[in-house]
C-alpha cells in the first residue's frame, strides 16, 4: 500500500516528520528488496547505503549514486554530471551541472536561472510525478532548493517511465525529498539566526599611556 504523505497541518515540522514516517513504511519488511525493476541492483545498494548514513547526507548520497552503477532508467545526462559534480570544487558548479542536466529530461519550461534559489516556482511551472508521496505543501518547497527539486523531478520521472519505480525506488525519492528538506530547513535557519551583538569598543584604563 502506498503511504499518504499529504499534511493535514501545512507547516514545515508537520511535513518532515510525514515524509520520515513514510519512508519507515515502505522500508518496512512489507517493501521487501527491488527484484522484478531493471535496476534492481542499483536501487538495493543505493537504499543500503542510507542505512549507515545520516538523514541530512542521503542527499549527496543519492547523488553520487547517479553515477554509479549500469541501472538503464538514470539517463545520461544525469550519470555524466553526477561524475562530473563529484570531481569540482565548488558547489555552484556542482549545482549548475546537475541542473542543467535534469533540465534535459524535463524540458525547457523546468529551465533553472539560480539553482541555490528554493523550489516554489519551479514546482508551479513543472510539477513533480502525480502521485501521492509528491503531493507536498508549498512550504515544502520553500525547504528544497531549485536543484534538488529538478533531480528529484527528473529521477522519478525516469524511473517511472523505465517502468522501474517499485517499492524501493519509491523509498529512494522519499529519502531524498526528506534529506532535501532537512538540509533546506537547515540552511534557512542559518540564514535567518541573528548575529551576535557587537562588542563595545575598548576603553583606556586610568594609567593607560595617552
Amino acid at each position: 500500500m502506498t503511504p499518504k504523505l499529504r499534511a493535514t497541518v501545512y507547516c514545515p515540522i508537520t511535513v518532515i516528520v510525514s515524509l520520515s514516517l513514510s519512508s519507515q513504511v515502505v522500508a518496512s519488511p512489507l517493501a521487501g528488496q527491488s527484484t522484478a525493476s531493471p535496476c534492481a541492483a542499483w536501487l538495493n545498494k543505493t537504499v543500503a547505503k542510507m542505512k549507515k548514513l545520516p538523514e541530512r547526507r542521503w542527499r549527496d548520497a543519492i547523488v553520487a549514486a547517479l553515477g554509479e552503477g549500469n541501472c538503464s532508467a538514470v539517463p545520461e545526462a544525469l550519470r555524466n554530471a553526477s561524475r562530473e559534480a563529484g570531481r569540482s570544487r565548488r558547489p555552484s558548479h556542482r549545482d549548475r551541472l546537475l541542473t542543467d542536466a535534469a533540465t534535459t529530461i524535463l524540458g525547457p519550461a523546468c529551465a533553472v536561472p539560480d539553482p541555490s534559489q528554493d523550489s516554489r516556482s519551479l514546482a508551479r511551472v513543472c510539477p513533480l510525478p502525480a502521485r501521492e508521496e509528491f503531493a507536498l505543501p508549498d512550504s515544502v518547497f520553500r525547504d528544497i532548493r531549485a536543484v534538488d527539486y529538478a533531480l528529484i523531478d527528473s529521477l522519478a520521472t525516469s524511473l517511472l517511465s523505465a517502468k522501474a519505480y517499485d517499492a524501493v525506488a519509491q523509498r529512494l525519492m522519499l529519502n531524498f525529498l526528506l534529506s532535501a528538506t532537512l538540509l533546506g530547513e537547515h540552511r534557512n535557519e542559518e540564514g535567518t539566526r541573528p548575529s551576535p551583538p557587537a562588542l563595545p569598543p575598548a576603553r583606556r584604563g586610568d594609567n593607560a599611556p595617552k
